[in-house]
């Protein structure tokens, strides 16, 4: 009885398995073709090698099969031949086991594998692919999700209509300022006379101003006075009837969230939203006031603009950015304001 060794055992290959494999198929192939073929016989019509043929290598005994049996002549020329037989037959084998144990494209994966791999996802945790997002059971709970979006009542919808909301709410009360034919700035209507407070970095050096309101009029504004130890600078327009909004009168605390409204690059009137990164921040100006900090972005232009609360009141006027910095601005506080407002427009009676 003949037995066939495998060389696949599981998922190792041994490589003594191999060598027994292959050698045992060519003894077995070499012991068929001797029954069948008689050694020394030479069918009528074959030409016989010519020894003395100087093509030809004398000392070659694979040239030469008359003079040992078939089987002989076979199993030499499979000695030879037997090492790159079984490194040619070893590489296909691992070959072929390596591809039957990858695993394909529907299998599912391994416990080794973990999708939410900082390697594999190094963008986001989130799985980004999803490729039965067009599966239309999928898409109609996509229109469901939409659904609710649009009818919910949760906290970030209640926010962005709060905030769009305060946003109409404070922009008629900010005028643009022009200075000195281009010095570019922001106000707040202070009272509804035509006080209108700026920073005093904004209007310094400048006698009268081009004042901007929020309908488009241009008016042209007088200083009433200036204070470079608060930057504050107090200006006069000859409207009535003007919006204004309130100060605050209690102090914010820490974390609260915030709104700047401002003129930046010119751009109009744009809005910031950030939080009040802290209440009591000295060390900025000459006087030894504390200032307010915030994160919302507080770009050229937006000087003399102000910093709202969620209630709608001001809570300072926005004063300038931190140089060589992102997200490090910084107001004058309302208590301040109303101080420094007061005693520049009694000073100028």
């Amino acid at each position: 009885m003949q037995i066939t060794i495998s060389p696949y055992t599981g998922n190792s290959i041994n490589p003594n398995i191999i060598s027994q494999y292959l050698v045992s198929n060519i003894h077995n192939q070499a012991m068929d073709l001797e029954q069948a073929v008689e050694p020394n016989s030479i069918s009528e019509g074959q030409e016989t090698i010519n020894e003395d043929d100087p093509g030809i290598n004398q000392s070659s005994d694979l040239l030469k099969p008359e003079q040992n049996s078939f089987k002989e002549w076979l199993l030499d020329s499979c000695d030879m031949l037997g090492l790159p037989v079984i490194a040619i037959g070893s590489c296909s084998l691992l070959l072929w086991v390596l591809f039957q144990s990858l695993p394909s494209q529907s299998s599912p994966p391994t416990n080794n594998y973990n999708p939410m791999s900082p390697i594999q996802n190094p963008i986001s945790p989130i799985q980004t692919f999803d490729h039965d997002s067009l599966n239309p059971k999928r898409l109609k709970e996509r229109d469901d999700i939409y659904e609710s979006l649009k009818n919910t009542t949760g906290t970030v919808n209640s926010l962005s209509k709060h905030l769009s909301a305060l946003s109409n709410y404070a922009k008629p009360a900010v005028v643009h300022i022009i200075s000195n034919g281009n010095m570019l700035g922001s106000g707040l209507i202070y009272s509804s006379d035509g006080i209108i407070v700026t920073n005093n970095h904004v209007v310094s050096g400048a006698k009268t101003v081009l004042v901007t309101l929020y309908d488009g009029t241009e008016l042209t504004g007088s200083i009433l006075g200036a204070d470079s130890k608060t930057d504050l600078a107090v200006i006069k327009v000859n409207q009535d009837n003007l919006p204004v909004l309130k100060l605050a009168k209690n102090k914010s605390q820490a974390g609260e969230l915030v709104m700047a409204i401002g003129n930046p690059r010119d751009l109009g009137w744009s809005i910031t939203v950030g939080i009040l990164s802290d209440n009591e921040r000295k060390g900025i100006l000459e006087e030894d006031n504390a200032l307010l900090q915030t994160d919302a972005a507080i770009n050229p232009g937006n000087s003399g603009g102000p910093l709202l609360n969620m209630n709608g009141e001001v809570i300072g006027l926005n004063f300038g950015e931190l140089r060589h910095s992102q997200n490090i601005g910084f107001s004058i506080p309302a208590s301040v304001i109303e101080t420094t407002v007061q005693r520049l427009v009694e000073k100028s009676k």
